[in-house]
């Protein structure tokens, strides 16, 4: 079976990619109940003091005015401790007061760790550097698990591998589940039904998230993205109980994607030329 086949060289080829995505998305995902276990535990449920232990010190109420220090003065002091660092961002927190803090946000070169942090009072005085431990093995990891789930690393050669091995894994996971009906259909243990809602689900949801990104510009912001998607997702599902050959549905699934994605393209063209020529005139 081809399909089978392709299925199987993706799901290996892509293994290493296919477990990074899995294990830095759940970490993602589970955030706030690790921290707030780790608020629990080490800062005795102080959700702020952890949240300030974690991201720095951070800029209090005052009523004061205090002038804004000069911030070539502190990028300066910043790339003269770290002259390889590629500085980030700027921010200021409560700023014209003397509850301002200015934090510095640095990523050093061959990194996969997304920034370190300086900090500044309402002064220009460093209140905190990256210390040891935040360069520390375990430290580069955490700050690693962002970058490695979005590819925000290695330029525009990882985010085309990215954006291809992304589409094999959607392969992978389609497949799998076609390639199960199939063999229960070989063994004589069909489920027509089910293979047509797995139709509508694999095929539909292109559609409908096609719909949901064209139906806001056709109706003039009438008809909602959400309203669209639902719309959409509804009438694959009917059309999966209507309709008895599982062949029409999908191919009918795949014209009306194809279809939405040319108009979609189309669509902003010409929305990007309208506003190039409003700019220009």
């Amino acid at each position: 079976m081809q399909e089978a086949d392709l299925h199987n060289r993706l799901g290996t080829w892509g293994l290493p990619f296919h477990f990074t995505i899995a294990l830095t998305g759940a970490i993602l995902g589970l955030f706030f109940l690790i921290f707030g276990g780790l608020a629990a535990t080490a800062y005795k449920g102080d959700m702020k003091q952890a949240f300030a232990g974690m991201m720095g010190p951070r800029g209090t109420e005052s009523r004061l005015a205090a002038p804004i220090p000069p911030l070539g003065a502190i990028i300066a002091s910043v790339r003269a401790d770290a002259p390889s660092a590629a500085i980030q961002s700027v921010a200021i927190q409560h700023p014209g007061t003397r509850g301002q803090s200015i934090s510095v946000m640095v990523q050093e070169p061959r990194r996969l760790s997304l920034f370190e942090r300086y900090m500044f009072d309402y002064c220009g005085h460093l209140t905190q550097a990256p210390s040891a431990d935040e360069k520390s093995i375990a430290r580069q990891i955490i700050g690693a698990i962002q970058p490695l789930h979005f590819g925000w690393f290695g330029g525009i050669l990882v985010k085309i591998a990215y954006g291809l091995l992304g589409l094999s894994l959607c392969v992978v996971t389609s497949s799998g589940v076609t390639i199960w009906l199939a063999r229960r259909r070989d063994k004589g243990r069909p489920a027509p039904i089910w293979e047509r809602f797995w139709t509508a689900t694999a095929w539909g949801q292109p559609t409908a998230f096609g719909s949901a990104a064209i139906a806001p510009f056709l109706s003039n912001g009438i008809l909602s993205a959400g309203a669209a998607w639902t719309a959409v997702t509804a009438i694959a599902y009917a059309f999966a109980c209507l309709l008895r050959d599982d062949r029409t549905l999908r191919f009918g699934l795949r014209a009306a994607t194809a279809a939405l994605l040319v108009i979609l393209a189309v669509a902003h063209a010409e929305i990007f030329m309208t506003y190039k020529n409003d700019g220009a005139g």
